[in-house]
């Protein structure tokens, strides 16, 4: 299980790469990921379903995928999966 909130970022950095978003785009949420929303990564409805998938396959993080919505920071996704998951 992941014990910080940075681990979680790196995830959540993991599973982007994964879904095949634009390198530049992870490095930035990576180094401040209270900049951008998963909208503005690019991530629709379907791709938070397939980072849902990717982060449970590769980490061991169930979150429900209801919980995910596009409007949410990659901050404020990290907080959630640490919350549901401790």
């Amino acid at each position: 299980m992941l014990s910080d909130t940075d681990q979680v970022i790196n995830a959540l950095a993991r599973a982007l790469e994964a879904l095949e978003v634009n390198a530049e785009i992870i490095a930035r949420v990576t180094r401040a990921p209270d900049e951008m929303s998963l909208a503005e990564i690019g991530l629709d409805s379907k791709d938070l379903l397939l980072l849902d998938f990717q982060l449970e396959e590769n980490d061991g993080l169930n979150i429900r995928f209801d919980d995910l919505r596009e409007d949410m920071t990659v901050t404020e996704v990290a907080r959630h999966i640490k919350k549901v998951t401790e």
